[in-house]
């Protein structure tokens, strides 16, 4: 073993030849060499990849400086009071001094050493940029004069810390010393300076957290909408070049617990309540909201107003309460009557969502028109979402995408919304094994919001479009997810939970079932095909199954036949209802939409009906249909069973896979990756998989050539492959019960369980402990053990067991349930015997169950796993040695 050791590397620029070498040095130095890198700065190397691979280990000023009960060990080891060491900041070398001459030695040191040194000036400047917390050169001349740059003020300083963008801020061991040397208004007015800067440049949180510490309540009020009006629009309203650090809302909470009881009932703190509301308790936050804008408009602050009106219309929105919309609409008007800036744009987007819920295009339209000339463009967002979704309401797929198109190059972050829009006009062109992955994804990625409106409808829409493809197990699951979600009751959410629910009961041939689950919602609930909401059951593809199932409603509903994608619903609805009374000259003659666009408006069951009458009369379906509608009366041609928790096991029909190509490394690996990344571009997987090869495309198409061989030993060569999904552009697995993975298992287990857990339900959550621990039989990927793309994937599964048998096995021996917590234990040390809680957990399970010789010897494997690491026994752990001895 060799080890490098490189100090001062905040001196090699990054892009330099140093900065070069040292980063091929570091990232192709073969396993024997170890390197240290000392700097004061990020260091100049690219060190994602090993990092994720956890071969890079970070020390920072808190690992370096002693811990309190090192403290505690050099003050007695020098006969001093611990006290003399609470101004050293457990540096070493300055607890030395203090040890050596004592505390006030420690502040002369500074003084005498530096400070006097600087000159009263300079030192002033000092001082002002401790008060003030540090920053950029920005800072420093706002603080200390026209001219002063960060390096004049602590140029030649100790214990100041820099970041490659030019800020710096003091050790806070440098207050004592500084404080003496500048007067508290002076502390004042620094720290208001300062947090204008900060403004200027959209940090909010660091001017809120200035202005707190200066009692500057009012400046910290109009903060809150300055921090509004940046989120919403993208600009700074004092006119300065927003940094990247602009504060999201979500710190909006944060900022309305900073002010003192007193303050929480102006304007702009209900404004930030209602915004900290609003994704959480959302009646609460319409209530704020109200007050704040009513509070706003007694003082004459019409921007003020503006915003809480907005934000209020977000979440009337939501729930379709089109007499509040309506109503807000009108004080818009007002606004607008008064001239207020931005008013005319806010009124328009107003009259444009009364609209599009009333399923009015044209009146969407109409609203718009000329809105994208106006100044205040953070709206625009917003509006081009409207605009997509009219013209995919009408059936117009290629303007709902251009709409789209134009929100990546507006300003301000892209909403969540917006991915799921395009979702719903790529389900309509017929890519819906795609979207119903990616709805999966999208499920995953907002799931980690409060956003309870966004989660349950993200649970659903993936409810639904799952349901739809005849993956009954799975859309069940995300129905029970969406059930464990807290938000206000919406028609969409109502229109998707529907739409899963007949959906499963189609697929299980239950159509009576079916019909009397749709009937009272579609005729008379949640946007009833009669009330203005009903253009939901056309935009998700539900037409068919309504005027099949419902014959009644049919009449109403064949009144408006739909345009563009739409114009497919009257063709195979007349196809599956002559089908229905014996008749198959209408499959017979129909022109066969592409297979794409049968299955987004016609459930899996009924799809493998319209493929076997098709082919009873030779008018043969497209190819692509055939593959995935399966057959009437059977889900699957063959269950395939996918296992990568320990080595590679296929299945087929319960009977091993034995293809003499599973025995191809790449093939198991290609296997490997397409399970942990479901759906991925042809061109990343190509470089993940052959990254120093020139011709990685050519080996992915011959390798996933075999791998279909694997899985479809008998298929001919002009059918499509069942269960994998290819493109030109894409690569996925076929999401549905087709295929059954145990990664996927224990992941929906994971997610399941954990939401459980947010809801308290306890007992629910164990039931999917319980389920998800047998999952693992060894690491995951396991055929793929030096493939770097495995490394974090497999960390992050393994992380997420490890840490949710610990939880399961906490559960149980609470409740007394000692035989299953031992059990969740020793799972979580199969996953990793190294991990010291399972062992602690372990000990105490014995303990628990009264049988102490066993808890010795459980505790003594401990003991031996941390020595074989080189580890001291943690005092938790000591512990549990007393307990056992005892």
């Amino acid at each position: 073993p060799v080890c490098i050791v490189f100090d001062d590397v905040h001196e090699v620029a990054a892009r330099s030849d140093g900065g070069i070498w040292l980063d091929r040095l570091v990232t192709e130095m073969s396993a024997n060499v170890h390197v240290v890198l000392v700097s004061r700065d990020a260091v100049p190397v690219s060190l994602a990849r090993l990092t994720a691979a956890g071969h890079v280990m970070r020390l920072t000023e808190k690992d370096l400086v002693f811990a309190r009960a090192e403290l505690q060990d050099f003050a007695r080891h020098r006969g001093v009071p611990l006290q003399l060491m609470d101004a050293t900041g457990g540096w070493p070398a300055l607890a030395e001094l203090v040890a050596s001459a004592g505390s006030e030695v420690l502040v002369d040191f500074l003084w005498e050493e530096v400070l006097n040194r600087r000159g009263s000036e300079r030192s002033g400047w000092l001082a002002r940029f401790s008060a003030c917390g540090g920053g950029d050169d920005e800072i420093a001349a706002a603080i200390a004069g026209s001219g002063v740059v960060v390096e004049d003020i602590v140029g030649g300083v100790p214990l100041v810390s820099r970041t490659r963008d030019g800020s710096a801020t003091l050790h806070s061991l440098w207050q004592p010393a500084l404080r003496r040397i500048i007067s508290a208004d002076d502390v004042h007015r620094t720290m208001l300076d300062a947090a204008m800067v900060h403004r200027r440049r959209g940090r909010f949180s660091s001017a809120m957290n200035l202005l707190a510490e200066a009692d500057a309540w009012d400046e910290l009020s109009d903060v809150i909408l300055e921090a509004e009006a940046a989120a919403t629009f993208g600009t700074s309203p004092l006119g300065g070049q927003l940094d990247a650090s602009v504060a999201e809302p979500v710190q909006f909470g944060h900022w309305y617990r900073l002010l003192p009881a007193a303050r929480r009932s102006s304007p702009s703190a209900l404004l930030a309540e209602g915004i900290d509301l609003q994704d959480r308790d959302p009646i609460l936050a319409t209530r704020r909201l109200s007050e704040s804008a009513a509070r706003f408009r007694a003082l004459g602050n019409a921007q003020g107003e503006l915003a809480a009106i907005s934000r209020e219309g977000v979440i009337h929105y939501w729930a379709d309460d089109m007499g509040s919309l309506v109503e807000l609409y009108g004080r818009v008007m007002e606004l607008v009557a008064e001239g207020v800036e931005r008013a005319e744009t806010l009124a328009a987007i107003g009259l444009a969502l009364i609209a599009h819920q009333a399923g009015d295009s044209a009146g969407v339209r109409q609203a718009l028109a000329g809105i994208d000339e106006r100044s205040d463009r953070g709206w625009l967002p917003s509006v081009q979402w409207l605009r997509s979704v009219a013209h995919r309401r009408d059936g117009d797929l290629a303007g709902a995408h251009h709409d789209l198109d134009q929100i990546a190059t507006g300003p301000g972050p892209i909403d969540p919304q917006v991915g799921i829009a395009r979702l719903r006009i790529e389900w309509l062109e017929g890519d819906v094994d795609r979207v119903a992955e990616e709805l999966r994804r999208h499920y995953h990625m907002v799931s980690t919001t409060r956003n309870g409106f966004l989660v349950r409808e993200a649970a659903l829409e993936a409810a639904a479009r799952t349901a739809w493809l005849g993956d009954v197990e799975v859309a069940r699951t995300f129905l029970t997810l969406a059930a464990a979600v807290k938000s206000i009751p919406n028609p969409l959410a109502t229109v998707l939970e529907t739409i899963a629910l007949v959906a499963i009961a189609i697929e299980e041939s239950d159509d009576e079932t079916a019909a009397a689950v749709l009937r009272p919602v579609a005729a008379h609930g949640a946007s009833a095909l009669g009330t203005p909401g009903g253009w939901y059951w056309r935009d998700r593809a539900m037409m068919v199954v309504i005027q099949v199932l419902l014959p009644e409603l049919a009449t109403a509903s064949a009144d408006d036949p739909g345009a563009g994608t739409h114009a497919v619903v009257g063709d195979l609805t007349n196809a599956i209802i002559a089908l229905r009374a014996g008749d198959r000259s209408v499959v017979g003659s129909m022109s066969w939409p592409t297979a794409g666009v049968v299955r987004a408006h016609v459930p899996r069951r009924w799809a493998a009906e319209l493929v076997a009458a098709g082919m009873s009369s030779s008018n043969h379906p497209p190819v692509e249909l055939l593959a995935s509608a399966g057959s009437v009366g059977e889900h699957r041609a063959s269950q395939l069973v996918v296992s990568v928790l320990g080595p590679l096991i296929v299945k087929r029909d319960a009977e091993a896979v034995e293809s003499p190509h599973l025995r191809r490394a790449r093939v198991r690996e290609l296997l490997n990756y397409l399970v942990a990344f479901r759906t991925v571009r042809r061109e990343v997987a190509a470089e993940h998989l052959w990254p120093n090869t020139s011709d990685g495309a050519h080996n992915l198409r011959v390798t996933l050539n075999y791998l279909n061989q694997v899985f479809e030993p008998d298929r001919s060569s002009g059918q499509r492959p069942t269960y994998v999904h290819a493109t030109k552009d894409w690569l996925s697995l076929v999401a549905d019960g087709r295929i059954a993975v145990d990664l996927w298992t224990l992941e929906d287990h994971l997610d399941l369980a954990e939401t459980a857990e947010r809801s308290t339900d306890v007992h629910a959550a164990l039931a999917h402990y319980d389920r998800l621990l047998p999952l693992w039989r060894g690491s995951p990927f396991a055929d793929a053990t030096y493939s770097p793309w495995a490394e974090p994937v497999r960390n992050v599964v393994r992380s997420r067991y490890i840490a949710a048998a610990l939880r399961a096995g906490e559960l149980w021996l609470s409740a007394g349930d000692v035989a299953n917590a031992r059990r969740a234990a020793e799972r979580a040390l199969i996953a990793d015997f190294y991990c010291e809680p399972a062992h602690r957990l372990l000990v105490r399970t014995h303990v628990a169950g009264g049988d102490l010789s066993t808890a010795r010897n459980a505790f003594d494997a401990c003991r031996n796993m941390l020595a074989e690491l080189g580890l001291e026994t943690r005092t938790a752990t000591r512990w549990y040695d007393d307990l056992v001895t005892r």
